[in-house]
């Protein structure tokens, strides 16, 4: 990790592996690695490769049936869209897959989405909530 501490890209790739392990674990390792030094929530594309990847990539620890990584996912987006508003809200697109997981996890997933403050959010995030509500609404 030292030798390759300056290199943007190999700093990314590293991040999407750790967080593309389809292992339980995941969750606790992708919390470890937002407190990681060479972690910039600065960086759009070191962003996406840990959160972006760990939703997106990793069906094994994003949809663990305790709800932990719709929580984990959540709670970062919201943190991030004080910061980065478009990015936040196309971290949470991943969430537009609720109406098709089993009905104890999307009973988490919108939990966890409810976990919101509306009136705190960016315009951005507000719209892809907005959206996510409707196909809670198309598929009732």
């Amino acid at each position: 990790m030292q030798r390759w501490k300056h290199e943007a890209l190999v700093l990314d790739q590293w991040f999407a592996i750790q967080a593309s392990a389809p292992l339980s674990a995941t969750n606790e390792q992708v919390r470890q690695l937002l407190a990681h030094p060479a972690f910039d929530r600065g960086s759009p594309n070191r962003v996406r490769s840990l959160l972006g990847q760990f939703a997106n990539a990793n069906p094994v620890a994003f949809h663990q049936k305790n709800g932990e990584g719709y929580r984990l996912l959540c709670s970062q987006v919201g943190e991030l869209d004080v910061q980065n508003p478009q990015l936040a809200a196309r971290l949470l697109g991943a969430m537009a897959v609720w109406p098709r997981l089993d009905k104890g996890r999307q009973a988490l997933a919108l939990s966890a989405l409810a976990s919101f403050d509306r009136a705190g959010l960016s315009s951005d995030l507000a719209e892809t909530l907005s959206r996510l509500q409707h196909s809670s609404e198309a598929t009732s």
